[in-house]
């Protein structure tokens, strides 16, 4: 390949600042390497319109990661979620009838309506810190509260199913209060 030498004119400040950059650089051997090198970067900058950019990304990075990490906390943490709302949801569905046979063998017994009535108005009436009223007298918002595990509506359900379908429960109600229980008459 045949070279050229081309002759340009520059101040002296400027042809001074081409050697300091030459003699502080390993990247150039010569001001001519220096310009050579300066000018095709330049036409190549220009056809492809592309410029590299210096720019400390680690700080982004970092805040990549850190979004990243909480991403996964939070996927999760929903997955949990999700989990114990499916486990709940098939205790309201699968185990309606479990519930409802639960409720009954809690239910108190009685070998008459009446003999329910005497023991209900004599003891049923107290203030039950120990939930015994539920047990023994069949306070239905003692019953309710013993399975608060489940939906109100599921508790609700399963309680008209023992009062309207099972012959042997009874329901009673005494100043305010309802009482359902099992009678062996």
């Amino acid at each position: 390949m045949v070279k050229n030498r081309v002759t340009i004119r520059v101040p002296k400040e400027v042809v001074k600042e081409w050697d300091n950059h030459v003699d502080a650089s390993n990247e150039y051997h010569n001001r001519s390497h220096l310009i050579r090198d300066s000018v095709n970067s330049n036409i190549s900058d220009s056809t492809t319109e592309r410029r590299d950019i210096n720019v400390d990304i680690t700080p982004i990075e970092d805040r990549l990661d850190s979004i990243e990490s909480q991403m996964k906390r939070l996927s999760e943490s929903t997955e949990q979620l999700q989990s114990s709302v499916s486990y709940l949801l098939d205790l309201e569905t699968d185990d309606g009838v479990d519930l409802t046979t639960d409720l009954f063998k809690d239910l108190p017994t009685f070998e008459t309506s009446n003999d329910a009535y005497e023991a209900i108005n004599e003891y049923g009436m107290f203030d039950d810190p120990d939930g015994i009223r539920a047990t023994q007298y069949g306070r239905l918002d003692d019953l309710k509260a013993r399975y608060m595990a489940y939906s109100e509506s599921v508790v609700n359900d399963a309680i008209d199913t023992l009062v309207n379908d099972v012959d042997a429960v009874r329901q009673l109600n005494i100043d305010g209060n309802t009482f359902i229980f099992e009678v062996e008459e």
